[in-house]
């Protein structure tokens, strides 16, 4: 052994002696110290890149964007903290990362949501909590959902249309946002039953296509036209049903015709007579987008009768999709 080997050998027991006291004594390790704050701030440091503004860092920043995550749960607690940051660039860096982090930065947004900085970190955090969507959020997004601030209960609506499918109380508060004060929540109520996996509900979203606002009502006909043939009876019993709203009428006639269905042309057809010439228009429309190669002979039948231009314009439309369906 040479004397320099010699003196490394020493000095490596001497500092395992140390480590071992410093230890006995209940004192952090040296190295687990530095550990520690080199995660700090190597997360800070990463922040900071994901948040330039230089159109140039764009590669800078999706790669400071992909470390943080890679860094898991360490950072999430860190940039947590940062959720009530008014700077633009870091708001977007901390909404894509923290639910890319996704299970693993749920403790730490939960313990934000419950002890808030500021009302405006109260609703980045549980935006975050529910795109991620976590089972463990369950009693914070039915808290969270009774919330007096709109876009509170807008985003609990999101994150329980996650879990709703294999959690029942989830379900059911899910539900009870769809009659919401607010269109906004009940619109996101809407889009989350959907993500749910329960559009196949379609009575309960055939109740929504009279919402007092025109975007949940198109959310719902929407949602209701994925569902071709199984949503035609359901539209059909709320386009029946006696305290239908004019509005609602025409918005069931709507998506009557976007399920595409033969089985909806034949409650179409009553309302291409209707009184309203409102009314005969969306029924054309509609009837031309289901109706059987049959129903061009109607159209030409109500076009001989037709008194109003738009009307007539309609059914010539009509006929001209469903012909053109039938050369197909």
């Amino acid at each position: 052994m040479t004397w320099r080997t010699a003196v490394s050998y020493l000095g490596a027991v001497a500092a395992a002696a140390g480590l071992l006291l410093t230890v006995a004594h209940g004192a952090a390790p040296a190295e687990a110290q530095d550990t520690a704050e080199t995660v700090e701030e190597r997360v800070r440091k990463l922040l900071g890149e994901a948040s330039s503004y230089l159109e140039e860092d764009a590669a800078k920043r999706e790669a400071a964007k992909n470390a943080l995550v890679e860094i898991g749960a360490p950072a999430a607690p860190l940039l947590v903290a940062r959720l009530d940051t008014p700077d633009v660039m870091e708001q977007l860096a901390l909404a894509d990362v923290l639910p890319r982090i996704g299970e693993s930065a749920v403790d730490a947004l939960h313990e934000a949501f419950l002890d808030p900085t500021s009302a405006r970190q109260h609703r980045r955090v549980i935006g975050l909590i529910g795109k991620i969507g976590s089972p463990r959020s369950t009693s914070i997004l039915v808290e969270a959902a009774g919330d007096s601030d709109w876009a509170i209960r807008a985003s609990a609506a999101e994150g329980l249309g996650r879990i709703a499918a294999g959690d029942p109380a989830a379900r059911a508060r899910l539900y009870e946002l769809l009659h919401d004060e607010d269109w906004g929540v009940r619109l996101q109520a809407t889009w989350a039953i959907g993500d749910a996996g329960l559009a196949g509900d379609v009575d309960t979203l055939a109740a929504l296509l009279d919402d007092r606002h025109f975007a949940v009502r198109l959310a719902a006909a929407e949602l209701l036209a994925a569902q071709g043939q199984s949503a035609v009876g359901a539209i059909a019993r709320r386009l029946e049903a006696r305290n239908l709203t004019p509005v609602g009428k025409l918005t069931c006639l709507d998506a009557l015709g976007q399920t595409h269905h033969p089985a909806a042309a034949a409650h179409i057809e009553p309302f291409l007579i209707d009184p309203d010439p409102v009314v005969r228009v969306h029924a054309a429309r509609a009837y031309g987008s289901a109706a059987l190669s049959t129903g061009a002979a109607l159209c030409t039948a109500l076009l001989a009768e037709e008194p109003k231009p738009v009307v007539a314009a309609a059914l010539r439309a009509a006929q001209a999709e469903i012909e053109a369906r039938t050369a197909r």
